[in-house]
């Protein structure tokens, strides 16, 4: 937690460390960029205007001019004495016009009549600086001529005789400096104009942008606050534009986020009070199979739901019968879950005041319609067996009909029942509708109860699993035993529903009878193991397996090996261990079948796992007989029953490595769903025996003996 707070600290540090930048100043100086490209974008545009205006308008000028001045000379060229009249003409235009850079009235023989210096009257026309033909902006005559350079820009324009013939040509000339000169202070005046729209935009930008951005900082730091986590803090900002909008949205998103954190905060309590319950619900449930001379009982149930609304149970009686019970709870969740645990406390109050299991399931309801509300009720099948006579008695308030296997045919026989389920009528109704059923059971039978979940399972189509499929399965692994037919049966079902959400509790209570062993299957050949003793020992524990030894019969999965810790409560002796060594004795068992479902059966759950606790060979033989040599003995009462039981393992898979069996070293035993396996040479440290043999005639066979912490090599 300490470390969470640090990290925490560290990150707020680096944010409020890193360096910010203004909006407000990224938004006006992109405004001024933006104003001043666009001002000089006009400008230049302007310029190029004015410059293309004052060219066209200076053309004019010089034609014009020119043209007068062949106007004016025409009639000075027809006298004796045309330089009397031109040199006057010239000289006032030259006066009156100084920005004219030359003027020059010549005659067809290309003599100057016309100039402001009398000097060059009379002499041969010669202009000393070179020109190039320019292409006029305005509209000239055939007869004249438009030319230039950097320096001047000048004009020629024919003197026309009155019958139309040329008599001579006027020139005139105009200096571009004058236009340099004129675009150049209109450059001024445009910078001028510039700076000044600069700064008026610089500060109105400032100005506006500072009020429309203003609500930026009080929204940060109002999100600030909510970052912090107080959830109650709200950006107060009475802006029409979208930030207003926007911190109106945060609010509401504050608001939303605080009531998501108290529904979040809710939900894990309940996910937590759901988890308890479920706990006490499975505690409710009894652990694994039991072994009840020659037959065994099984049962299995899986919820909808965290918690269910189906309830089983077999529990011991008087002279050695069993009493066996399956419910189903109108409703699933908590509220079944709760109805549940009031038919557990009940069936154990009850139980042993009623020898008839029809009378037992009037009294039931006679107890639960004062605690359930009307309109709820429970489907509930009890019965009574009893393995000298071989018989069940039961009574059926509104479950399922019960399954008979019928190994002598392989054919099954369902039991219906009249019975109505408990408080569904109340008044009385049920006593008249209840009556005890027997059924008997023969070597190799298997009887079936189930609640409404298994048959009632839909598949996308909406078809239901049906008894139908109940019954093909039975028939297909009846013979395989109670665990067989549970854990194909939940497969099956799995199957059919594919993906879909399981819409009710499934549970399941199975009695079977297997076939006793044949003779001839024992003594068990080992075949690997030369070892007189160890065929010996091997050859004892599977002929003393049934002689009050305790059985577990598990399907091949990671899943289902969570059993072997409930089971090793219920043994004998083994029971009595402290938690710690409990807690050790598990983990190498658990490993030992892990490595089994894994490698042998390949994870398929139709295949089974028989474990075999057996605190004593059943012939009056002392087992500390067939201890190995070396063995110590412990002196302690408690310690010497525990360490002179065996545990016997079988499967039917396939075989490992046997060298790698051996090995010292090994660590290839699979992994725990939730962390690293303990390997082999660990388990070796737990157990005082491990054997393994393969391939004998009722499958692979290990055996193991427990290492008390009393007796644990350092």
């Amino acid at each position: 937690m300490v470390k969470h707070k640090k990290a925490d600290v560290k990150t707020e540090s680096s944010i409020s460390s890193r360096r910010v930048i203004s909006m407000r100043l990224i938004v006006t100086v992109a405004a001024v960029v933006l104003i001043t490209g666009a001002v000089l974008c006009v400008g230049s545009v302007a310029e190029r205007n004015t410059r293309h205006t004052l060219t066209r308008e200076l053309e004019a000028r010089l034609v014009l001019e020119a043209r007068n001045l062949a106007l004016i000379s025409s009639r000075a060229l027809l006298s004796d004495y045309p330089e009397l009249t031109l040199h006057p003409a010239v000289k006032k235009m030259k006066v009156e016009r100084p920005e004219l850079a030359l003027i020059y009235v010549i005659d067809h023989n290309n003599t100057i009549q016309g100039h402001s210096d009398a000097q060059k009257l009379g002499t041969r026309y010669e202009l000393d600086m070179k020109l190039e033909p320019v292409t006029p902006s305005t509209s000239l005559d055939s007869r004249e001529t438009l030319q230039g350079n950097s320096e001047v820009l000048v004009v020629s324009t024919p003197i026309l005789h009155p019958n139309g013939q040329i008599i001579g040509t006027a020139i005139v000339g105009f200096e571009q400096s004058r236009v340099l000169a004129s675009l150049i202070e209109a450059r001024k005046q445009q910078v001028i104009f510039l700076v000044v729209a600069l700064i008026v935009s610089i500060l109105l930008t400032s100005i506006l942008m500072s009020r429309l951005l203003r609500p930026i900082s009080i929204m940060r730091a109002g999100l600030e606050r909510i970052g912090k986590g107080d959830l109650d803090a709200r950006v107060e900002l009475s802006s029409r534009t979208e930030l207003g909008l926007l911190a109106q949205s945060v609010n509401d998103m504050t608001k939303k986020l605080k009531f998501a954190q108290k529904e979040l905060v809710e939900k894990e309590r309940l996910d937590h009070e759901l988890e308890l319950a479920r706990e006490i619900q499975q505690a409710l449930l009894p652990s694994g199979s039991v072994k009840l001379g020659e037959f065994i009982i099984s049962g299995a149930q899986r919820a909808a739901e965290e918690v269910g609304g189906d309830y089983y149970n077999f529990f011991p009686l008087s002279d050695g019968r069993m009493g066996l019970v399956i419910a189903d709870v109108a409703g699933k969740g908590l509220q079944g879950c709760l109805v549940t645990s009031m038919i557990d406390v009940l069936i154990r109050t009850l139980h042993p005041s009623y020898s008839s299991p029809a009378a037992l399931l009037v009294a039931m309801e006679e107890s639960l319609v004062g605690s359930i509300q009307p309109g709820m009720f429970v489907t509930m099948f009890y019965g009574i067996f009893d393995p000298g006579s071989r018989m069940l008695t039961f009574a059926s308030a509104g479950h399922n009909p019960t399954l008979h296997y019928k190994s002598a045919t392989q054919q099954v026989v369902w039991y219906k029942t009249e019975g109505i389920p408990l408080a569904l009528v109340r008044g009385g109704e049920l006593r008249a509708s209840l009556k005890d059923y027997s059924i008997s059971i023969e070597p190799g039978d298997l009887l079936l109860e189930s609640t409404d979940g298994i048959n009632e399972a839909v598949d996308d189509s909406g078809e239901q699993y049906g008894f139908h499929r109940m019954e093909e399965v039975v028939k297909g692994f009846a013979e395989e035993g109670a665990q067989a037919v549970i854990s194909v049966l939940q497969k099956s079902v799995d199957e059919w529903e594919k993906q879909l959400f399981a819409s009710d509790d499934k549970t399941l209570l199975v009695i079977s009878w297997p076939k006793p062993v044949e003779k001839d299957e024992a003594p068990v050949d080992i075949g690997v193991e030369p070892g007189q003793t160890k065929l010996k020992l091997a050859n004892k524990l599977w002929m003393s397996r049934t002689d009050g030894s305790m059985h577990l019969s598990i399907p091949a999965s990671f899943e289902s090996l969570d059993e072997i810790g409930r089971w090793l409560k219920q043994c004998v002796y083994v029971e009595d261990l402290p938690a710690d060594e409990m807690g050790l004795l598990e983990q190498g068992l658990y490993e030992v079948c892990a490595n089994i479902a894994e490698h042998s059966y390949n994870l398929n759950q139709s295949k089974i796992i028989d474990i075999w606790w057996i605190p004593e060979i059943g012939d009056g033989q002392d087992p500390l007989a067939l201890i190995d040599e070396g063995d110590d003995v412990p002196s302690d009462d408690f310690v010497k029953r525990v360490s002179r039981g065996y545990f016997l393992i079988r499967d039917q898979g396939l075989p490992p490595n046997v060298e790698i069996l051996r090995s010292p070293d090994s660590d290839r035993l699979p992994m725990r769903p939730d962390g690293r396996g303990l390997g082999l040479h660990i388990i070796q440290k737990i157990m005082r025996k491990f054997e393994y043999h393969a391939n004998t005639k009722v499958g692979n066979i290990t055996i193991m003996k427990f290492r008390l912490l009393h007796h644990q090599l350092g």
